[in-house]
């Protein structure tokens, strides 16, 4: 498995990236595939993640969801970008108080340092999920 995962590196060759990918779409456990942090990968291999957990059902995702809201903390991250549009395609009723409790640490980290603009990215992020719900329930 360690050895699969270093496969999805970005400076690994196309080719072995996308078998890397295709061998590991049948992983059970999503866990390892939360911005794995090794010293032999580092975000290297972040965006090939959240391919393969973009490729998920909803259901799969779910019990996941608090971190792949986590992950949007900087969208400069690799794969912040896969896997916000992931989330707007689960109905939101699935994991509105999830989404909340993230919003409120989001502010109360921003309330708390305030003069750390970038801090600010984490509650826009979030934000932007909410701007693609139906207003029905949500601010």
């Amino acid at each position: 498995m360690e050895e699969l995962i270093q496969q999805l590196s970005w400076n690994e060759p196309e080719e072995i990236q996308k078998q890397a990918i295709e061998k590991l779409k049948n992983e059970k456990n999503l866990k390892v595939f939360i911005q794995p942090n090794t010293p032999l990968t580092g975000k290297s291999v972040w965006k090939n993640c959240s391919l393969i957990l973009a490729s998920k059902t909803d259901r799969e995702l779910l019990p996941v969801i608090d971190d792949l809201l986590k992950w949007l903390q900087d969208m400069n991250w690799p794969g912040a970008w896969t896997i916000l549009e992931r989330l707007q395609k689960i109905p939101v009723k699935k994991y509105k108080k999830i989404y909340e409790k993230n919003m409120k640490a989001a502010y109360k980290e921003l309330e708390e340092l305030q003069e750390d603009v970038y801090l600010n990215s984490w509650v826009s992020n979030l934000e932007m999920i909410n701007t693609h719900f139906k207003k029905d329930w949500f601010f």
